[in-house]
């Protein structure tokens, strides 16, 4: 709820381009609330993923396909790949090591037998850091990953990476093997 609260929504404007899609931004209240102050960086990525609307075919770059109503005054153009990833692999395949890019998951939304395991990507610095949280509304219903027998997050090295309201559990695990990491 914390995170509903005093989150805002930061929409980027680049040149001729038509306007990407609101992103959560966590800086407003960041010096009152003692909580870290995130945002993309200008050469951020920010990629989407759902598994209730998106298609590994579409490009990422956009929360829903053509047609799906960002607010009030934006809605997806028109075109084939336009639209969210579907898997988590997908939408990580995206994301490139050494840069602040941004994986946003559909609130509400639930991933299964999918996970981050093998993580291999770090953000560039403690001030821009890769960050995998979450987009659209209701936003105080944070994705859900269920990860099957394995690991939410697992990685060696992993540096700069911030992990914002999303909900892991491994729904098999049955107590044969050990799961280290998030």
């Amino acid at each position: 709820m914390l995170n509903f609260i005093a989150t805002t929504l930061l929409c980027l404007f680049q040149g001729n381009t038509p306007p990407p899609p609101c992103i959560p931004y966590w800086g407003d209240l960041a010096p009152t609330t003692g909580w870290t102050s995130m945002r993309p960086s200008l050469d951020s990525r920010v990629v989407y993923v759902s598994d209730s609307i998106g298609d590994d075919n579409f490009n990422g770059i956009w929360p829903g396909p053509a047609g799906y109503i960002i607010d009030e005054t934006h809605v997806v153009p028109p075109g084939a790949l336009n639209g969210p990833k579907k898997t988590l692999n997908a939408g990580v395949a995206l994301l490139r090591n050494g840069y602040s890019d941004w994986l946003l998951l559909k609130a509400g939304d639930t991933w299964v037998n999918q996970s981050f395991n093998n993580w291999n990507k770090s953000g560039r610095a403690k001030r821009e850091k890769m960050v995998i949280s979450h987009y659209g509304f209701p936003f105080e219903q944070q994705p859900f990953i269920q990860t099957g027998n394995t690991h939410g997050i697992n990685g060696n090295n992993i540096r700069n990476l911030a992990v914002v309201g999303i909900r892991f559990r491994a729904h098999t695990y049955d107590n044969t093997n050990w799961i280290r990491g998030l």
